[in-house]
């Protein structure tokens, strides 16, 4: 057996992922990323293919090389000279998970929690939305965001009230510096605020609108050695999203999600305060 993936999506419409525990992905026949909305078409099978109104909620993802991967259209000839196109990738939500352990062992390097491809003959991808989640490198990693080699991956970006990780780059594009540069290259509109940056190294120029912890125990949850993601009274971020909550996983109602799925060992799975 060979290692790719743990969900992809190549075709679908109107899915709700909801309450499970992704764990254990590497690079193996594929390049390690946990989670992939891919559109693709094939010859003789149906052109319009698309991977749209999806939404991905209250999940853990754990002990992953890296975290989600997404590109936003797929052209192909076929062996008669047709072009087969699917839909761009649209109207796609990821709310309430947790990202745990992710960029492992040798795998550091490499390790990108978002990787985000486009093609320069098709379409941007279109409302895709990435809020309130927790996203944790398991060691250094390599990026929060990482995107190019062509031109504009997306119109009306949506990345607000996450805590994450940035890795060595934090949001990266392809022949543009960290930060700004690649946001204003490859996204054509974007909310990027309400976010806690954990990054030790403060030269990445964030998006202005969001707050940076230089280290994990600055964030102030509650025991992450332990599992327990949830923002402390102490916590300098309480209430800091743009809803004026707490960003980051709604830790309780994700706890609640996975009661009772096993994830194959013993011990919790999320500890509850």
């Amino acid at each position: 057996w060979v290692v790719k993936t743990l969900l992809e999506f190549k075709n679908g419409r109107r899915a709700v992922i909801e309450g499970n525990i992704f764990e254990n992905c590497w690079v193996h026949g594929q390049t390690g990323f946990a989670i992939l909305f891919t559109p693709r078409t094939e010859p003789g099978i149906d052109p319009r293919r698309a991977v749209e109104d999806i939404t991905f909620q209250k999940n853990l993802v754990r002990d992953s090389a890296s975290g989600i991967q997404m590109a936003n259209q797929h052209r192909r000839t076929d062996a008669q000279g047709n072009l087969l196109t699917t839909t761009v990738l649209r109207r796609i939500h990821i709310q309430d998970n947790i990202f745990w352990n992710i960029a492992t062992g040798s795998n550091q390097a490499r390790s990108r929690i978002l990787e985000l491809s486009a093609r320069a003959d098709c379409e941007p991808a279109k409302a895709v939305v990435i809020e309130n989640n927790t996203f944790l490198h398991g060691g250094i990693g390599n990026s929060l965001i990482s995107t190019g080699d062509y031109p504009v991956f997306a119109e009306n970006f949506v990345f607000r009230n996450n805590i994450t990780t940035c890795g060595r780059y934090g949001i990266i594009g392809t022949s543009a510096a960290p930060g700004m540069e690649t946001v204003k290259r490859y996204f054509r509109g974007h909310q990027i605020r309400g976010n806690v940056f954990i990054s030790p190294n403060r030269f990445r120029s964030f998006p202005p609108h969001n707050f940076e912890a230089v280290n994990l125990a600055a964030v102030g949850f509650g025991d992450p050695a332990s599992g327990n993601f949830q923002l402390t009274r102490k916590s300098p971020f309480r209430g800091r999203g743009t809803d004026r909550l707490d960003p980051g996983a709604d830790h309780a109602a994700l706890a609640m999600a996975l009661e009772g799925v096993k994830s194959g060992q013993r011990r919790k799975l999320l500890k509850t305060p």
